[in-house]
């Protein structure tokens, strides 16, 4: 259902006056599990105005403790919906115009996600599943009874996505790509480059999207506490970096990395040093630490050290997004540029190795896209320019119950010393020249990495398995000026795209 036909929908119940009920997405048990999951736990469905006398979307508009997780493994969403509240004009993108629980209220409501390069929209009833026994919502809400937004974004996601039993286990970075449209970053704590905590102040200095989290072992129960009082397996949000700087007593200049980090749970605490309460906070200044927002109860966000982040979390998920999206201004003297080619991987690639590497991948038979990249960037003393290369698939969520796995995808970058070569470039080519840069491979929705190139023309390979089909979006993100050409080889047939 588009928009006009939600209009045209909600102005029929109104004149009605009936209450809308999602045919397909039905108040029943099919819209929650697919397999035995909480199979004693007895559900019924309620709206918002059978919970509360006074329901509202939003009370005092999104806020990232507004969020509690419920009883299903989405610290994922949960953590990248807690990250994203800090931009309204991202969150009306998702719940638009305005819609409210009084104003032409019919029990229906329309959600907006991003979905591989463009937004797509889901129509739900605002019946929500209720544990009969306490009578309390079951998954996502809010710390004020009478707030419904993330519940209600929630059971659109589901939706999206086939039921709640879907959304159980996932990465912030694909919960992000969803919320946003942005290009998401996956970076593993033991490969950080050094100084990583002045990129990551960058990167909050640039209204970039932040996640974290902590794989653990793989024998680790998910969710479990561990050091520390976190959680192994589990999600958080990144919501604030900083560098504190002071004098002593004795005018020695004091300097300490701090992070501030959410549990989705609401609760749950680092207990260790510069948690709540914790003695360090004592040789911190009043002012600093009323400008740093401390906090002393318990509301599943915390303060830690840079150095304690480092040696408890494994993985850290940048998601940067388009300043108009945000509702944030820019530099402007960085003009950064942004485009995206959609393509597919479907046909027969001769199989000489199962290994994703150079030395056994057939490039002739890929598509091929040539990018010259003219500018250096602007407070770059390197002479360099910074490219960011984004792959991504089709999620398989939806068909988890069919058990279809995630292909797995990369790609591979070469440097053209013509600009003039003409594309598709052919064998001849692939066997004089080795790639400068590759991606890792991976089986994730999103393969992203960021280089820096001396000025000039390089060619992008996005690469599969052999034998495999599916859909591909590639993503170039690019300061200042830039020209991207593309062609599509399929059955060793040129065709532009």
């Amino acid at each position: 259902m588009n928009r006009e036909e939600y209009i045209r929908t909600r102005e029929m119940l109104l004149r009605e006056g009936k209450l809308y009920e999602d045919k397909d997405f039905p108040a029943s048990r099919k819209s929650l599990f697919y397999s035995n999951m909480n199979k004693d736990l007895e559900i019924v469905w309620k709206r918002p105005f059978d919970l509360v006398k006074k329901p509202r979307m939003f009370v005092d508009g999104p806020q990232r403790w507004d969020i509690i997780q419920g009883a299903i493994g989405n610290c994922w969403f949960v953590s990248a919906l807690a990250s994203i509240c800090g931009y309204p004009k991202l969150v009306e993108r998702i719940v638009p115009d305005s819609q409210t629980f009084y104003d032409n209220y019919c029990g229906m409501f329309y959600i907006r996600f991003w979905q591989f390069g463009q937004w797509v929209t889901i129509v739900i009833d605002d019946r929500l599943p209720i544990n009969k026994s306490t009578n309390e919502l079951i998954f996502i809400q809010s710390f004020r009874k009478e707030e419904f937004w993330s519940s209600i974004i929630e059971k659109a996601y589901a939706k999206f996505y086939g039921c709640y039993e879907n959304l159980h286990g996932g990465r912030p970075s694909s919960g992000l790509l969803d919320l946003t449209g942005g290009i998401s970053e996956w970076y593993q704590i033991k490969a950080l480059p050094p100084n990583f905590h002045n990129r990551l102040l960058k990167y909050r200095n640039s209204n970039c999207i932040l996640s974290c989290g902590i794989m653990g072992a793989p024998n680790a129960v998910a969710e479990e506490k561990i050091d520390g009082n976190l959680l192994s397996k589990h999600a958080y949000s990144i919501t604030d970096v900083k560098t504190v700087e002071y004098l002593s007593m004795r005018k020695d200049l004091i300097r300490h990395e701090l992070i501030r980090i959410k549990n989705p749970w609401g609760s749950v605490e680092w207990e260790g040093a510069w948690s709540k309460n914790s003695t360090q906070w004592k040789s911190i200044p009043e002012k600093k630490r009323l400008s740093l927002g401390l906090k002393t109860d318990e509301d599943g966000e915390f303060w830690m050290s840079y150095q304690d982040f480092l040696h408890n979390f494994t993985d850290i998920y940048v998601c940067s997004v388009e300043p108009q999206m945000l509702g944030t201004k820019t530099d402007p003297g960085v003009r950064w540029t942004s485009v995206s080619h959609l393509g597919e991987w479907n046909f027969d690639i001769p199989k000489t190795s199962n290994i994703l590497h150079h030395s056994t991948i057939k490039f002739s038979q890929f598509q091929q896209f040539k990018v010259q990249l003219t500018d250096v960037d602007l407070y770059d003393s390197d002479n360099r320019c910074e490219l960011v290369v984004a792959l991504l698939q089709r999620s398989q969520r939806y068909h988890r119950q069919q058990g279809i796995p995630m292909l797995p995808i990369g790609y591979y970058i070469f440097l053209l010393e013509r600009e003039t070569e003409k594309l598709p470039l052919t064998d001849k080519f692939f066997k004089h020249n080795k790639p400068i840069a590759t991606s890792r491979m991976s089986d994730s929705q999103e393969v992203t990495c960021r280089y820096k190139f001396p000025p000039g023309c390089y060619l992008i390979v996005p690469v599969t398995s052999p034998n495999k089909r599916g859909e591909f979006l590639l993503r170039l993100c690019y300061e200042k000026r830039g020209n991207i050409w593309g062609h599509v080889i399929l059955y060793n047939t040129s065709k532009s795209t």
